[in-house]
């Protein structure tokens, strides 16, 4: 279990140690029905300053290059393993492992259609804590379609963190 020690650091330490960082990923996006695996595991490289580290996402930004609803759920995790699920029904038959590498499950809205073919959807004040995994500075992130309509192509996540 972890230990807690509040007066390792004054609080002026501990605001300087803190980092604040926007990491940009692509995924490739290849679903056709609600509860299709929308994105493959997709690194999000140095999310946490040391390997095994913390943080906290404050905000998600999606956007894709197409007018179509792109409502999913954004599965954060530590490990990147095989996630043991069927495709076309991800959350039937979930490995234990993965469950427990689970740092969060965040609901990303429709969007809002920008200009004649972008839509854009964002998360803010999240606040969701995440811990990479021992030898790592890295989280995972995953998608399960939650809307009904066919979508392909590359969205961008961007992910507002704060390092600790």
């Amino acid at each position: 279990m972890a230990q807690t020690n509040l007066h390792e650091y004054s609080v002026q330490q501990k605001l300087n140690k803190m980092d604040v960082d926007v990491i940009s990923v692509d995924v490739d996006v290849q679903s056709s029905q609600s509860l299709d695996l929308m994105y493959e595991p997709t690194e999000i490289p140095n999310a946490v300053a040391v390997p095994g580290g913390t943080c906290i996402i404050q905000s998600i930004t999606a956007s894709l290059p197409l007018d179509k609803a792109i409502t999913h759920n954004l599965v954060i995790s530590d490990v990147v393993t095989s996630l043991g699920v069927n495709k076309d029904n991800p959350l039937s038959n979930v490995d234990n492992a993965v469950i427990a590498g689970i740092q969060g499950f965040v609901p990303v809205s429709t969007g809002t259609a920008f200009g004649s073919a972008d839509t854009v959807a964002s998360v803010l004040s999240l606040g969701l804590v995440c811990k990479a995994a021992s030898n790592s500075t890295s989280l995972f992130v995953y998608g399960i379609q939650t809307a009904s309509n066919a979508i392909t192509g590359t969205m961008n996540l961007k992910f507002g963190i704060v390092k600790d």
